[in-house]
């Protein structure tokens, strides 16, 4: 707990410039003489931070002081470390010269036993402008322009970025959508265009979770089978709890998903018939729908040939 404190007082510090002893006393819920034995902990353990006397005094740090590695338990440091080489995957920078400066800041070396990489198995690799373009564009609170291809629409949106997001094998942008006056997640692959507008803007509230247990309990519950050879696909896409297996092989699976804008039956029409929907009702009318329509537009073809 006393490390903890000691982290946010040299962290508040270092953002800010300056603190008052109430105030760090007030954020950290403990009395105003803890923050001052705390203070005295702190420049004993060598950190050079100054006190003023006076009305507008308080505590500030030495010029010259960066943070040190000792204040972070191991636990931490290997996240960081583990946060570094994720974030050089998808960006492409070479992070070697970073891991190894907290590495000696951390008086560890930093071991091979986890790799991370976030590219897409047969993609080029290297930088992805859209996720650098994007990155700059939040911290300078820039707006971005781009063509948009969504479920069931398509068009130009003025976006002001917020967040990206790392979710279900894909990169998304959270930010407030001028159009719709609200905040929309947006997927990167599905970004046509991307620039900058040069257009700033004020700070944005957080924007909220990119998907809440609220919405997805208020989707319909669907019930799906699936033949055993697609076990592979049904267990990479599923989560365990969701699917039971059979007698005969094959997988049932039961989870709650979105059946109103069209995307369900494209997806379930990617396992090539395979999928066969049990519930609801309505799901196997707009399923055998679609079919038909796929179905139609060959034969036409076919005939024309």
């Amino acid at each position: 707990m006393k490390n903890q404190r000691s982290f946010h007082i040299i962290h508040r510090l270092l953002r800010d410039g300056h603190a008052t002893a109430p105030d760090l006393a007030k954020e950290l819920e403990v009395s105003v003489r803890t923050i001052y034995r705390d203070v005295d902990a702190l420049c004993a353990a060598g950190v050079p931070i100054a006190a003023e006397q006076g009305r507008s005094g308080g505590f500030s740090l030495m010029e010259g002081f960066s943070l040190p590695g000792s204040l972070m338990t191991p636990e931490e440091q290997a996240q960081l470390l583990l946060a570094v080489k994720s974030t050089a995957s998808v960006t492409g920078r070479d992070a070697s010269s970073l891991l190894l400066k907290l590495g000696g800041l951390f008086q560890q070396q930093e071991d091979d036993w986890l790799t991370v990489e976030l590219t897409r198995w047969g993609s080029p690799g290297g930088t992805d402008e859209r996720f650098q373009l994007l990155q700059r564009a939040i911290r300078e609170r820039r707006c971005v322009q781009f063509s948009y291809v969504g479920a069931g629409t398509s068009g130009q949106r003025t976006v002001q970025p917020a967040r990206l997001v790392y979710k279900a094998s894909a990169w998304y942008l959270q930010g407030f959508c001028l159009l719709r006056q609200a905040f929309r997640t947006f997927k990167l692959n599905r970004m046509r265009a991307l620039r900058e507008t040069g257009e700033g803007f004020d700070p944005l509230p957080q924007p909220p979770p990119i998907e809440s247990f609220v919405t997805a309990a208020e989707y319909p519950e669907v019930k799906l089978r699936f033949p055993a050879e697609m076990a592979f696909r049904v267990w990479d896409e599923f989560g365990g709890d969701a699917i039971t297996e059979e007698a005969d092989g094959s997988l049932t699976v039961t989870a709650r998903m979105p059946t109103d804008d069209g995307w369900l039956c494209g997806y379930l029409l990617s396992f090539g018939g395979a999928a066969q929907v049990l519930a609801p009702e309505e799901l196997k009318t707009e399923l055998a729908a679609h079919a038909r329509r796929m179905a139609e537009t060959y034969e036409k073809d076919l005939h024309r040939s």
